[in-house]
Formats: structure tokens, sequence, C-alpha cells
């Protein structure tokens, strides 16, 4: 992969790096500490310093220190990631909308918002969605095979069906039992907006 940012900090990055919003946010790849990892820290210290100290706890920790630091950060992760992507400006870099990670036990009574802002501030970036659907069991957000929880996905799919056609759904949350059931439920859904 080769990438070029707007000040040509980025020659060449020899893997690649990818930001996935997985509970709430996993960033790796090759130069993650070398000069990626240098222009980001350099660039935008004042949001991404958080999480480069909380990436080199132990990776058992990192989840949730990475989760409690992001909800430091002025604006939230929808806000960063677009910072991180204009600050990198390469197309090499895209977005994983997983929303059902956007949320949590005190934030998921506002979903259609926090959806709604994702992809008015990333959608041209979104690469591939990642669906499940979400349901609250003793006070706790667990997510679930789409159509088994509480998601109500008019909008997800509408967004699909107006700006992302051709895009790739991953189906989440699936096994044996349930993959039919989810894609009929995610077919079904859509062939009706």
């Amino acid at each position: 992969v080769i990438g070029r940012n707007k000040d040509g900090i980025l020659d060449k990055v020899g893997n690649y790096i990818k930001i996935n919003f997985v509970n709430p946010i996993a960033i790796w790849g090759k130069h993650m500490f070398g000069e990626i990892g240098s222009y980001l820290r350099d660039n935008i210290k004042d949001n991404l310093q958080i999480i480069f100290e909380a990436l080199k706890t132990p990776l058992q920790d990192a989840f949730g220190k990475l989760k409690d630091a992001i909800a430091k950060i002025s604006g939230g992760i929808t806000k960063l990631a677009r910072k991180v992507l204009d600050a990198i400006d390469s197309p090499n870099l895209q977005i994983i909308f997983d929303p059902v990670n956007l949320l949590d036990e005190s934030n998921y009574q506002e979903y259609p918002a926090i959806f709604k802002e994702f992809v008015e501030i990333l959608g041209p970036d979104i690469a591939t969605i990642h669906a499940k659907d979400f349901k609250i069991e003793n006070g706790k957000l667990l997510s679930c095979a789409c159509g088994t929880g509480q998601m109500d996905y008019e909008f997800l799919l509408r967004y699909i069906k107006e700006h992302k056609p051709h895009i790739h759904v991953l189906l989440e949350d699936t096994n044996p039992y349930n993959a039919q059931q989810a894609r009929q439920f995610m077919e079904e859904k859509y062939a009706s907006l």
C-alpha cells in the first residue's frame, strides 16, 4: 500500500493501517509506532495521545482503557475518526461502519441520532458495514444477530440503499442456527424500503 498525505509525510507503508471501531476502536499496522504513529501523535496529539498510552497496556486491558480514553475525547469517536482521516488524507484509509459498536449502556436509547451523525460525518469514507443487533439484558448492552434485538433497521438500510447500494455488509453475531434467519430479515427489510 502506498499513500501520501497532503503534507507528504507518508511516502509508503510496509503493511497497512486500519481503523476499526470495535469496542470502540482498534488501531493496528506494521508501522503503528513508527512513521504513522509519529505523525498521528505529533499532529493530533491533543486527541490521540491518550489512545497511544492505552495501546501500550497489556492486550487484556487495552479495550477497557481505550473505551474510557475515547469517552474523554472532545466530540467523541466519530469526530476523532474524521480528524484521523483528514490528517492522513489517503484513499487507502477508510471506515468500517459497525453501528452497534458505537453504543453502550449509557447511550443506546439515542442510537438513531448516533448513527445519523456517524454517516453525516464519515459517510463518504465508509468502505464496509458490519450489521448486528443489540439488546439490553441485566443492564448490559449485548450484541446479537440482526432481527433478534431491539434495533430499528430502517435508517441503516435506507442509507445503504440511497448512498451505498453496492457496499459489502457483513452479518455479525450469527451462527449456523440463526444465519439464514438474519440474512432473510435484512433482505426483507431492505426490499420493503
